[in-house]
């Protein structure tokens, strides 16, 4: 990128103007280790008055690819301030803030001038003799009235275009220079040359990094940047101006690396130093370069010298150069006359105040505090104070006034920087500007002193001060947080007080005036405020400390200082926690030291917390526990690592209040039932709305629930074998509960069948039945989630590992114990008597087989009673039984017949006795019979198991159980009436005579039904649609009941066995079981009853699918029962003749082709075709009783 040609003034050391070329930045001038001759003259730019060492360091170079200008990540004022200009002559300011900021300073309080303010004693008295103790105030208004007047502009324009006209000049004559004779001594050219830096540094044989420094050679004389440490890319920034006389010189750039161990500010390059590599540039090339682009900015390989083996030398450096002014000798005396005719009233305050040995730095720091007070009065209107945001305060016009000072005063960044740093600061403490300008300042002063050499060794004192004052406040800001910043008020703060005191802790100049600080931050700010937290301890303990020293005084000041000690936690939690966690849990720190003191006090007081006193004042006792607790969970939470209050220190909580709260668990216990038949007993069974189908007894029921568990699990008693019998306590409570709420809600609702097929009108389902079942589902919900609220608490132990001594598991795996065997019903039994109907009973015993049992029928368990006339009965029968060791049950249902005869076995299974029973849950069993039929039982193994889930899973199995007992209630409900209608259509629709079944499906013949219909035909769709009626309203009706007061899951699950049961209706409307006697009525259909049966299947189908709307089922659940499919397949063979359903079946082993076959073997004509069929069926059936 190119550099910029512009111009400023520098004055030389005679007191005149010289132009000087600026480059990219100000750089540190090389240490010359050789005077120079008349020759050649070194001059050094930059120098500052205050400067003892004669050095100074500038920001890193634009052009070296680094950033020419260290920001923080805040806005800054010296940010700015210190941004190089290459003209400052050129800035300027508005008159109106120029005569407001005059008129500031001159009605300022002011005082007069001390030996401080000079350089030395001798500059005090020659002010004080010449200006009669001239205020400071005085001179800096004047000073900025004449740098910033229409005068001053006046006069730069002029010298601007004089310039300009002299450069031209000096380019041509540098070219024609090049023709002359390099021995003409009236030539010389000023040439300045900067070293910027480095790349790409050959290391170390071991591949380390080197010091390497340059070294520069001109005319005979050497000169050294300093040295860079331990790295390849070094960094200079330093360069030197050379008087050239011969256009045949060259300038001889040389890298090495240093390797003696001493750190030097000047050196000589010594025997060991290892070379790195050179490059030489010659004055001509320079020159001519110059002449064409004014600049020269280049990066040069290091090259060998041609006489070494150099094996390390590599890399590249990068170069910065410029012609200066190159007249001869007479010209420019004549060029200092004429200058000295120019100067300005400015120059000549300026020239004043360095005769007078006038420090700059006292004099920038008053414009500095004025220009900052100006600003915060008129710009800022005193609106900004230490809650503000901002991180700026100065106005632009602010700012210019103090680069041009600095600038003209010869101020190096470090001092500007520790000055804003150091009257920011003062500031702050005052009140007067937010701590974000501090930052923000700190921040530009922490990555300027990253750059090697950037402060000298003069400006480290006024910095080490400065930082003493930060460190010594901002520590006591982060100490008192609470004090100082309330609620963590103003944002952000804190943070940044913690901030500065962490990044001055770990300067290098600090920390090397404090030899003794701790390693890391963290343990300096955990010293300094585990100080302040004891303190803080002792003024709580003060402020909770009764008067008057009785019993329930000191209960009472103990759980008021828990409080304080809380409060201060959670505070601590809720506003400090997150500002200090990079340094320190502050949260831990301070809940550790309150605890363990107060656990001290507790120790001090524990025989009064055991006395018939602490007894009496109850209500004190109490609270005071729940502080200690509440106490107790902090620490648990926030401090995991360390012992609980409870665990450590000989301090036992459950101890101490043992009684009291045994005493409070009995009193709940008493309580939980009433409240339970309270809930029940206020329910009105309606929604508690739209959208919750459910009533308020469960809702009132599980408050209460939960209320007692959060109290149970608030006592988080460490003994965890005697917190789980609390727990258990409560579970034996919530299973009680559930039992009698289930009982409640199943009241009146639990119908025997044989009512409601006594009845002759349709069932509606009542809203309050839905609402019963919406109950039961939300009680499980609410369960579940009490249940996992209690396993977060990790006291459970293994779900599956229940012990009870009533119960045995041997090796054998043999069973024994006392069980609850519920007998509920029975379904599809094999008819027995010639009606097609049986009267069974149930019977289970231990098989005959069994090593046991010697006798006969010592072996039976439980028989049930007998229900007459019902393949489908319903016992509802519980029986409480001793089994012996045993492996397996037998299962039997028989029919009650005549006592002259013995009852037959009409279904029968071998069960084999499963370990698992013995869980102490219900277990419920649909045990499938032989040759057909099944049969419902419950299962449970008495007692009580030692496990705290088992009275959960007992609650969760009881709820389902009456789930399931209300969809079946329901379903039961439903299914009569549509039995009832549905059957009605199928009669009306039968053939008129017997004569006439033979034709039923021969299409030559007009076959009629007892309605005069046509039997031989499909009924039409709209005379289907009109028979189907009765049945869809009555859906429609009780559907959209269930719909409306059960949730939408509940609803599909009885829609889904409703369709169930009219499934299993028309598959026996059309055919009989395999078992038992045919009734005598039962016909072969005809083709008109057979499309019934295939029209209502369709329409039902369509009908409970509802197009897939809202609750509507999907078609893939209607048609996964597999009798769906084999209705379909029964209509479409009802018409083949035997042969062919012997044939089809031989081929399926389908059994619906079998009792297809029974009604053929009752309804044919023709006794050999009859025979056929039955002949062929019974085949069947005892291959099948062979097989098993």
């Amino acid at each position: 990128m190119p550099l910029d040609t512009k111009f400023i003034k520098k004055r030389s050391r005679d007191g005149r103007n010289s132009p000087v070329p600026v480059f990219s930045q100000p750089s540190s001038p090389l240490s010359a280790t050789v005077i120079t001759d008349n020759d050649t003259e070194i001059v050094y730019t930059g120098l500052s008055q205050d400067d003892p060492a004669n050095t100074s360091f500038g920001n890193i170079s634009t052009f070296s690819g680094k950033s020419g200008l260290l920001k923080s990540f805040l806005p800054s004022d010296i940010a700015d301030i210190t941004e190089n200009e290459q003209d400052v002559d050129t800035l300027n300011i508005s008159p109106d803030y120029r005569d407001n900021f005059i008129e500031y300073l001159t009605t300022r309080n002011y005082e007069d001038p001390t030996k401080d303010d000079f350089i030395s004693a001798e500059g005090y008295y020659t002010w004080e003799e010449k200006t009669d103790k001239r205020p400071f105030i005085d001179v800096m208004a004047q000073l900025v009235d004449y740098r910033f007047s229409q005068e001053w502009i006046d006069e730069q324009e002029k010298k601007k275009l004089k310039n300009n006209n002299n450069n031209n000049n000096n380019v041509n004559n540098n070219v024609n220079n090049n023709n002359k004779n390099p021995e003409d001594g009236t030539v010389e050219i000023s040439i300045i040359v900067k070293v910027i830096q480095a790349q790409n540094l050959i290391p170390t044989k071991d591949g380390k990094s080197r010091n390497p420094y340059c070294e520069v050679r001109f005319d005979g004389d050497t000169f050294h940047t300093e040295k860079c440490e331990n790295t390849l890319d070094p960094y200079w920034n330093q360069h030197l101006e050379v008087k050239a006389k011969n256009l045949t010189e060259s300038i001889n750039i040389a890298v090495w690396d240093k390797k003696d161990k001493e750190k030097k500010k000047i050196w000589k390059k010594d025997h060991g130093d290892e070379f790195l590599g050179h490059i030489k540039l010659n004055i001509s090339d320079l020159i001519n370069q110059s002449a064409r682009v004014g600049y020269i900015s280049q990066w040069y390989d290091l090259e060998k010298r041609k006489d070494k083996k150099d094996k390390y030398a590599g890399g590249r450096v990068l170069i910065e150069a410029g012609v200066g002014d190159a007249s001869d000798i007479q010209e420019e005396k004549s060029l200092n006359k004429d200058a000295l005719d120019d100067v300005s009233d400015y120059e000549l305050l300026q020239a004043q105040l360095i005769n007078c040995k006038v420090s700059f730095k006292h004099l920038f720091k008053i414009l500095l505090k004025s220009c900052l007070d100006h600003d915060l009065i008129y710009i800022h209107e005193e609106k900004i104070n230490s809650s503000s945001t901002t991180s700026e305060i100065l106005s632009d016009e602010a700012k210019i006034l103090l680069k041009v000072f600095s600038k003209q005063w010869v101020l190096g960044d470090s001092f500007l920087v520790i000055s804003y740093l150091e009257e920011s600061f003062n500031m702050y403490v005052n009140n007067r500007i937010p701590i974000h300008v501090v930052v923000s300042t700190f921040d530009v002063l922490y990555d300027y002193m990253k750059i090697d050499g950037w402060l000298p060794s003069y400006e480290q004192p006024h910095l080490i001060d400065l930082l003493e004052q930060m460190v010594t406040y901002h520590s006591r800001q982060v100490c008192h947080y609470r004090e100082y910043f309330p609620k963590c008020e103003p944002e952000g703060v804190l943070a940044s007080a913690i901030y500065l005191w962490r990044i001055i802790f770990k300067s290098k100049l600090y920390r090397d005036n404090h030899p003794d600080l701790p390693i890391s931050f963290r343990e300096e700010i955990r010293n300094q405020m585990t100080k302040h937290v004891e303190n803080r301890y002792t003024k709580l303990l003060g402020l909770s400390s009764p008067f008057v020293e009785n019993t329930e005084d000191i209960l009472i000041g103990l759980a008021k200082l828990a409080d304080l000690i809380v409060e201060d936690i959670e505070d601590d939690l809720k506003y400090y926690q997150d500002v200090f966690k990079k340094e320190i849990n502050m949260v831990r720190m301070s809940s550790q030291i309150y605890l363990r003191n107060f656990i001290k006090e507790l120790e001090n007081n524990s025989e009064r917390l055991a006395s018939p006193e602490a007894l009496e004042s109850s209500k004190a006792t109490f609270e005071l526990y729940r502080r200690v607790r509440l106490m107790d969970r902090q620490y648990a939470t926030l401090v995991p690592s360390l012992k609980r209050i409870s665990m450590g220190s000989g301090f036992n909580v459950e101890k101490w209040f043992n009684d009291f709260v045994i005493s409070w668990l009995k009193v709940q216990q008493d309580r939980t039932l009433e409240w339970v038949k309270t809930a029940i007993a206020t329910d009105t069974l309606e929604k508690t709305s739209e959208t919750q189908p459910f009533s308020t007894s469960v809702i009132d029921l599980f408050e209460i629930m939960f209320e007692e568990l959060d109290l149970i699990k608030g006592l988080e008693w460490s003994d965890t074998e005697q917190y789980t019998e609390f727990l258990t306590t409560f579970a034996r409570i919530v299973t009680k509960a559930i039992e009698q709420y289930c009982e409640a809600m199943q009241k009146n609702e639990m119908k025997k069948e044989e009512g409601l097929v006594a009845l002759k009108r349709p069932i509606d389902i009542a809203d309050k039945s839905c609402i019963k079942l919406s109950n039961i589902e939300k009680a499980i919900e609410q369960l579940n989630e009490l249940f996992n609220q209690i396993k977060e608490l990790n006291v459970m132990g293994d779900e599956n590992d229940t012990i009870d001594t009533s119960s045995r598991l041997f090796t054998t795996e043999e069973i024994t114990g006392t069980f609850c065997i519920e007998i509920l019903y029975a379904e599809n039994l094999k008819p027995y008597n010639k009606n097609g109907l049986s009267n069974p009973y149930v019977i289970i015993r231990v098989p005959d087989d069994n090593k046991n049992n010697n006798k006969k029928n010592n072996n039976e368990l439980i028989k049930t009673s007998i229900i007459n006339d019902n393949v489908n009965p319903r016992w509802d029968e519980s029986f409480q039984v001793s089994i012996v060791p045993t492996k397996t049950l037998e299962v039997c249902i028989y029919n009650k017949t005549s006592f002259l005869t013995s009852d037959a076995i009409i279904g029968k299974k071998v069960i084999r006795f499963h370990s698992k029973w013995c869980d102490h849950q219900t277990h419920e069993l649909v045990v499938k019979l032989e040759p057909q039929g099944r049969l419902l039982i419950r299962i449970t193994m008495e007692g009580e198991g030692e496990n705290l889930s088992f009275f959960f899973k007992k609650s969760k199995q009881r709820l389902m159980r009456t789930s399931n007992d209300f969809i079946r209630e329901l379903v039961s409900r439903i299914t009569p009436y549509i039995k009832d209608v549905f059957t009605k259509i199928i009669r009306t629709n039968d053939t008129q005579n017997s004569h006439q079944f033979v034709n039923a499906y021969a299409s030559s013949f007009v076959v009629l039904t007892v309605s005069g219909k046509v039997a031989n035909k499909s009924i039409p769709q709209d005379e289907m649609d009109k028979e189907l009626q009765p049945i869809t309203d009555y859906l429609n009706k009780n559907l959209e009941t269930l719909c409306n007061n059960l949730s939408g899951k509940m609803a599909q699950k009885v829609i889904l066995e409703t369709w169930y049961e009219i499934l299993s209706m028309l598959e026996n409307i059309m055919i009989p079981q395999l078992y038992g006697a045919i009734d005598r009525d039962r016909k072969l259909l005809n083709v008109r009853q057979i499309s019934i049966i295939e029209f209502a299947l369709d329409i039902l189908f369509n009908f409970f699918h509802s197009d897939g709307d809202e609750l509507g089922i999907p078609k893939s659940k209607l048609s996964e029962y597999p009798l769906y499919d084999e209705i379909k397949l029964i209509i479409r063979d009802y018409q083949l003749k035997i042969s062919e359903l012997i044939e089809n079946y031989e081929k399926t082993q389908k059994i619906y082709l079998l009792r297809l076959l029974r009604i053929h073997g009752q309804t044919e004509d023709s006794k050999l075709l009859r025979d056929k069929a039955n002949k062929f069926v019974n085949t069947e059936i005892e291959n099948f009783n062979k097989s098993d």
